[in-house]
């Protein structure tokens, strides 16, 4: 597996999801989403605040766990709109058979599907790794508050679904590391998402250049969605999970993850869109967003190819 030194040398752009990194710190960011910026955060002193509170029989906040996320994966990403933008599938439907949950659940399970020397929010692989079926996922970057520009060729008649923000949250960890396993209750998991992502500033996103409304206040966006899920991570050192552990939160090598494994009860609180398929040609996405001191600016050159799609 490689080592945080190598990781933190490489070319990851411009934001990151679940654990990508900051380049001050060896493992704190993970990302992966399909936007600005994609991050996951554990920290220790989160840990020890909730196990103090649970040895008193007490039940810690949700404001609490601001300071303090304890496995979230914060991901700015961009792009949306609401009623008078025609590209945007309305929140309250089930485009391609999905809730708006539903497909944010179906965008962290791909996002932690591919291992992060393959992933497209590392800039490791192309836009296409780990796509299929009528929707394609954008993802997101790997370094805060910077910008990243990408391009991007998808086939005709593929929707586009990403989160304009989205935060995730588990119990994943292990044992002999500074993130053991925990036993959060799914209210509890949720409430620490919520509440991150009501502190979300700065969201904006653009379409061929039109402004999409609807995205700059997560509290009253009807965008808003929550999903409860599983996920899977691959058997490969590199996978999302191992690659967090092992070097934000110090699990020796090879990674209790190392050989893959699924997630149960984990998360997530988003601000997401889908966008109806684009027309054949050019077009241009830019997003920007911002939470916890990190903002991020991210645009896409898409072309969309003629002919059937599959």
């Amino acid at each position: 597996m490689k080592t945080a030194n190598r990781i933190i040398s490489a070319d990851f752009g411009a934001g990151a999801l679940k654990s990508y990194f900051t380049l001050a710190s060896a493992a704190a960011l993970v990302v992966i989403n399909s936007g600005v910026i994609a991050w996951r955060k554990k920290y220790i002193a989160m840990k020890k605040a909730l196990n103090s509170s649970s040895k008193t029989n007490r039940t810690p906040s949700a404001r609490a766990l601001k300071p303090f996320p304890l496995a979230i994966a914060l991901c700015l990403c961009g792009l949306a709109a609401q009623g008078q933008n025609p590209r945007i599938l309305p929140p309250r439907s089930a485009p391609y058979g999905k809730t708006y949950s539903q497909w944010q659940t179906a965008w962290w399970q791909w996002t932690f599907s591919l291992p992060v020397t393959a992933s497209p929010g590392f800039d490791t692989a192309d836009c296409s790794a780990g796509q299929s079926g009528p929707v394609w996922f954008l993802a997101g970057t790997a370094i805060t508050s910077a910008s990243v520009t990408r391009n991007c060729t998808i086939p005709a008649g593929k929707a586009l679904f990403f989160p304009i923000l989205t935060v995730e949250n588990d119990n994943a960890g292990c044992a002999d590391s500074d993130c053991p396993p925990a036993s959060y209750s799914t209210d509890f998991l949720l409430a620490s998402v919520n509440d991150y992502l009501d502190e979300a500033t700065e969201l904006s996103c653009t379409i061929d250049g039109k402004a999409v409304p609807g995205l700059s206040d997560p509290t009253t966006s009807a965008f808003r969605v929550e999903s409860v899920f599983n996920y899977t991570v691959p058997a490969d050192p590199n996978n999302f999970e191992n690659w967090y552990l092992v070097n934000f939160c110090s699990a020796p090598l090879p990674g209790c993850y190392a050989g893959g494994g699924t997630v149960t009860g984990a998360v997530a609180a988003g601000v997401c869109v889908m966008v109806a398929p684009l027309s054949t040609g050019s077009h241009t996405i830019r997003f920007i967003g911002g939470a916890g001191g990190f903002v991020g600016d991210a645009t896409y050159n898409l072309t969309v190819t003629s002919g059937s799609s599959d």
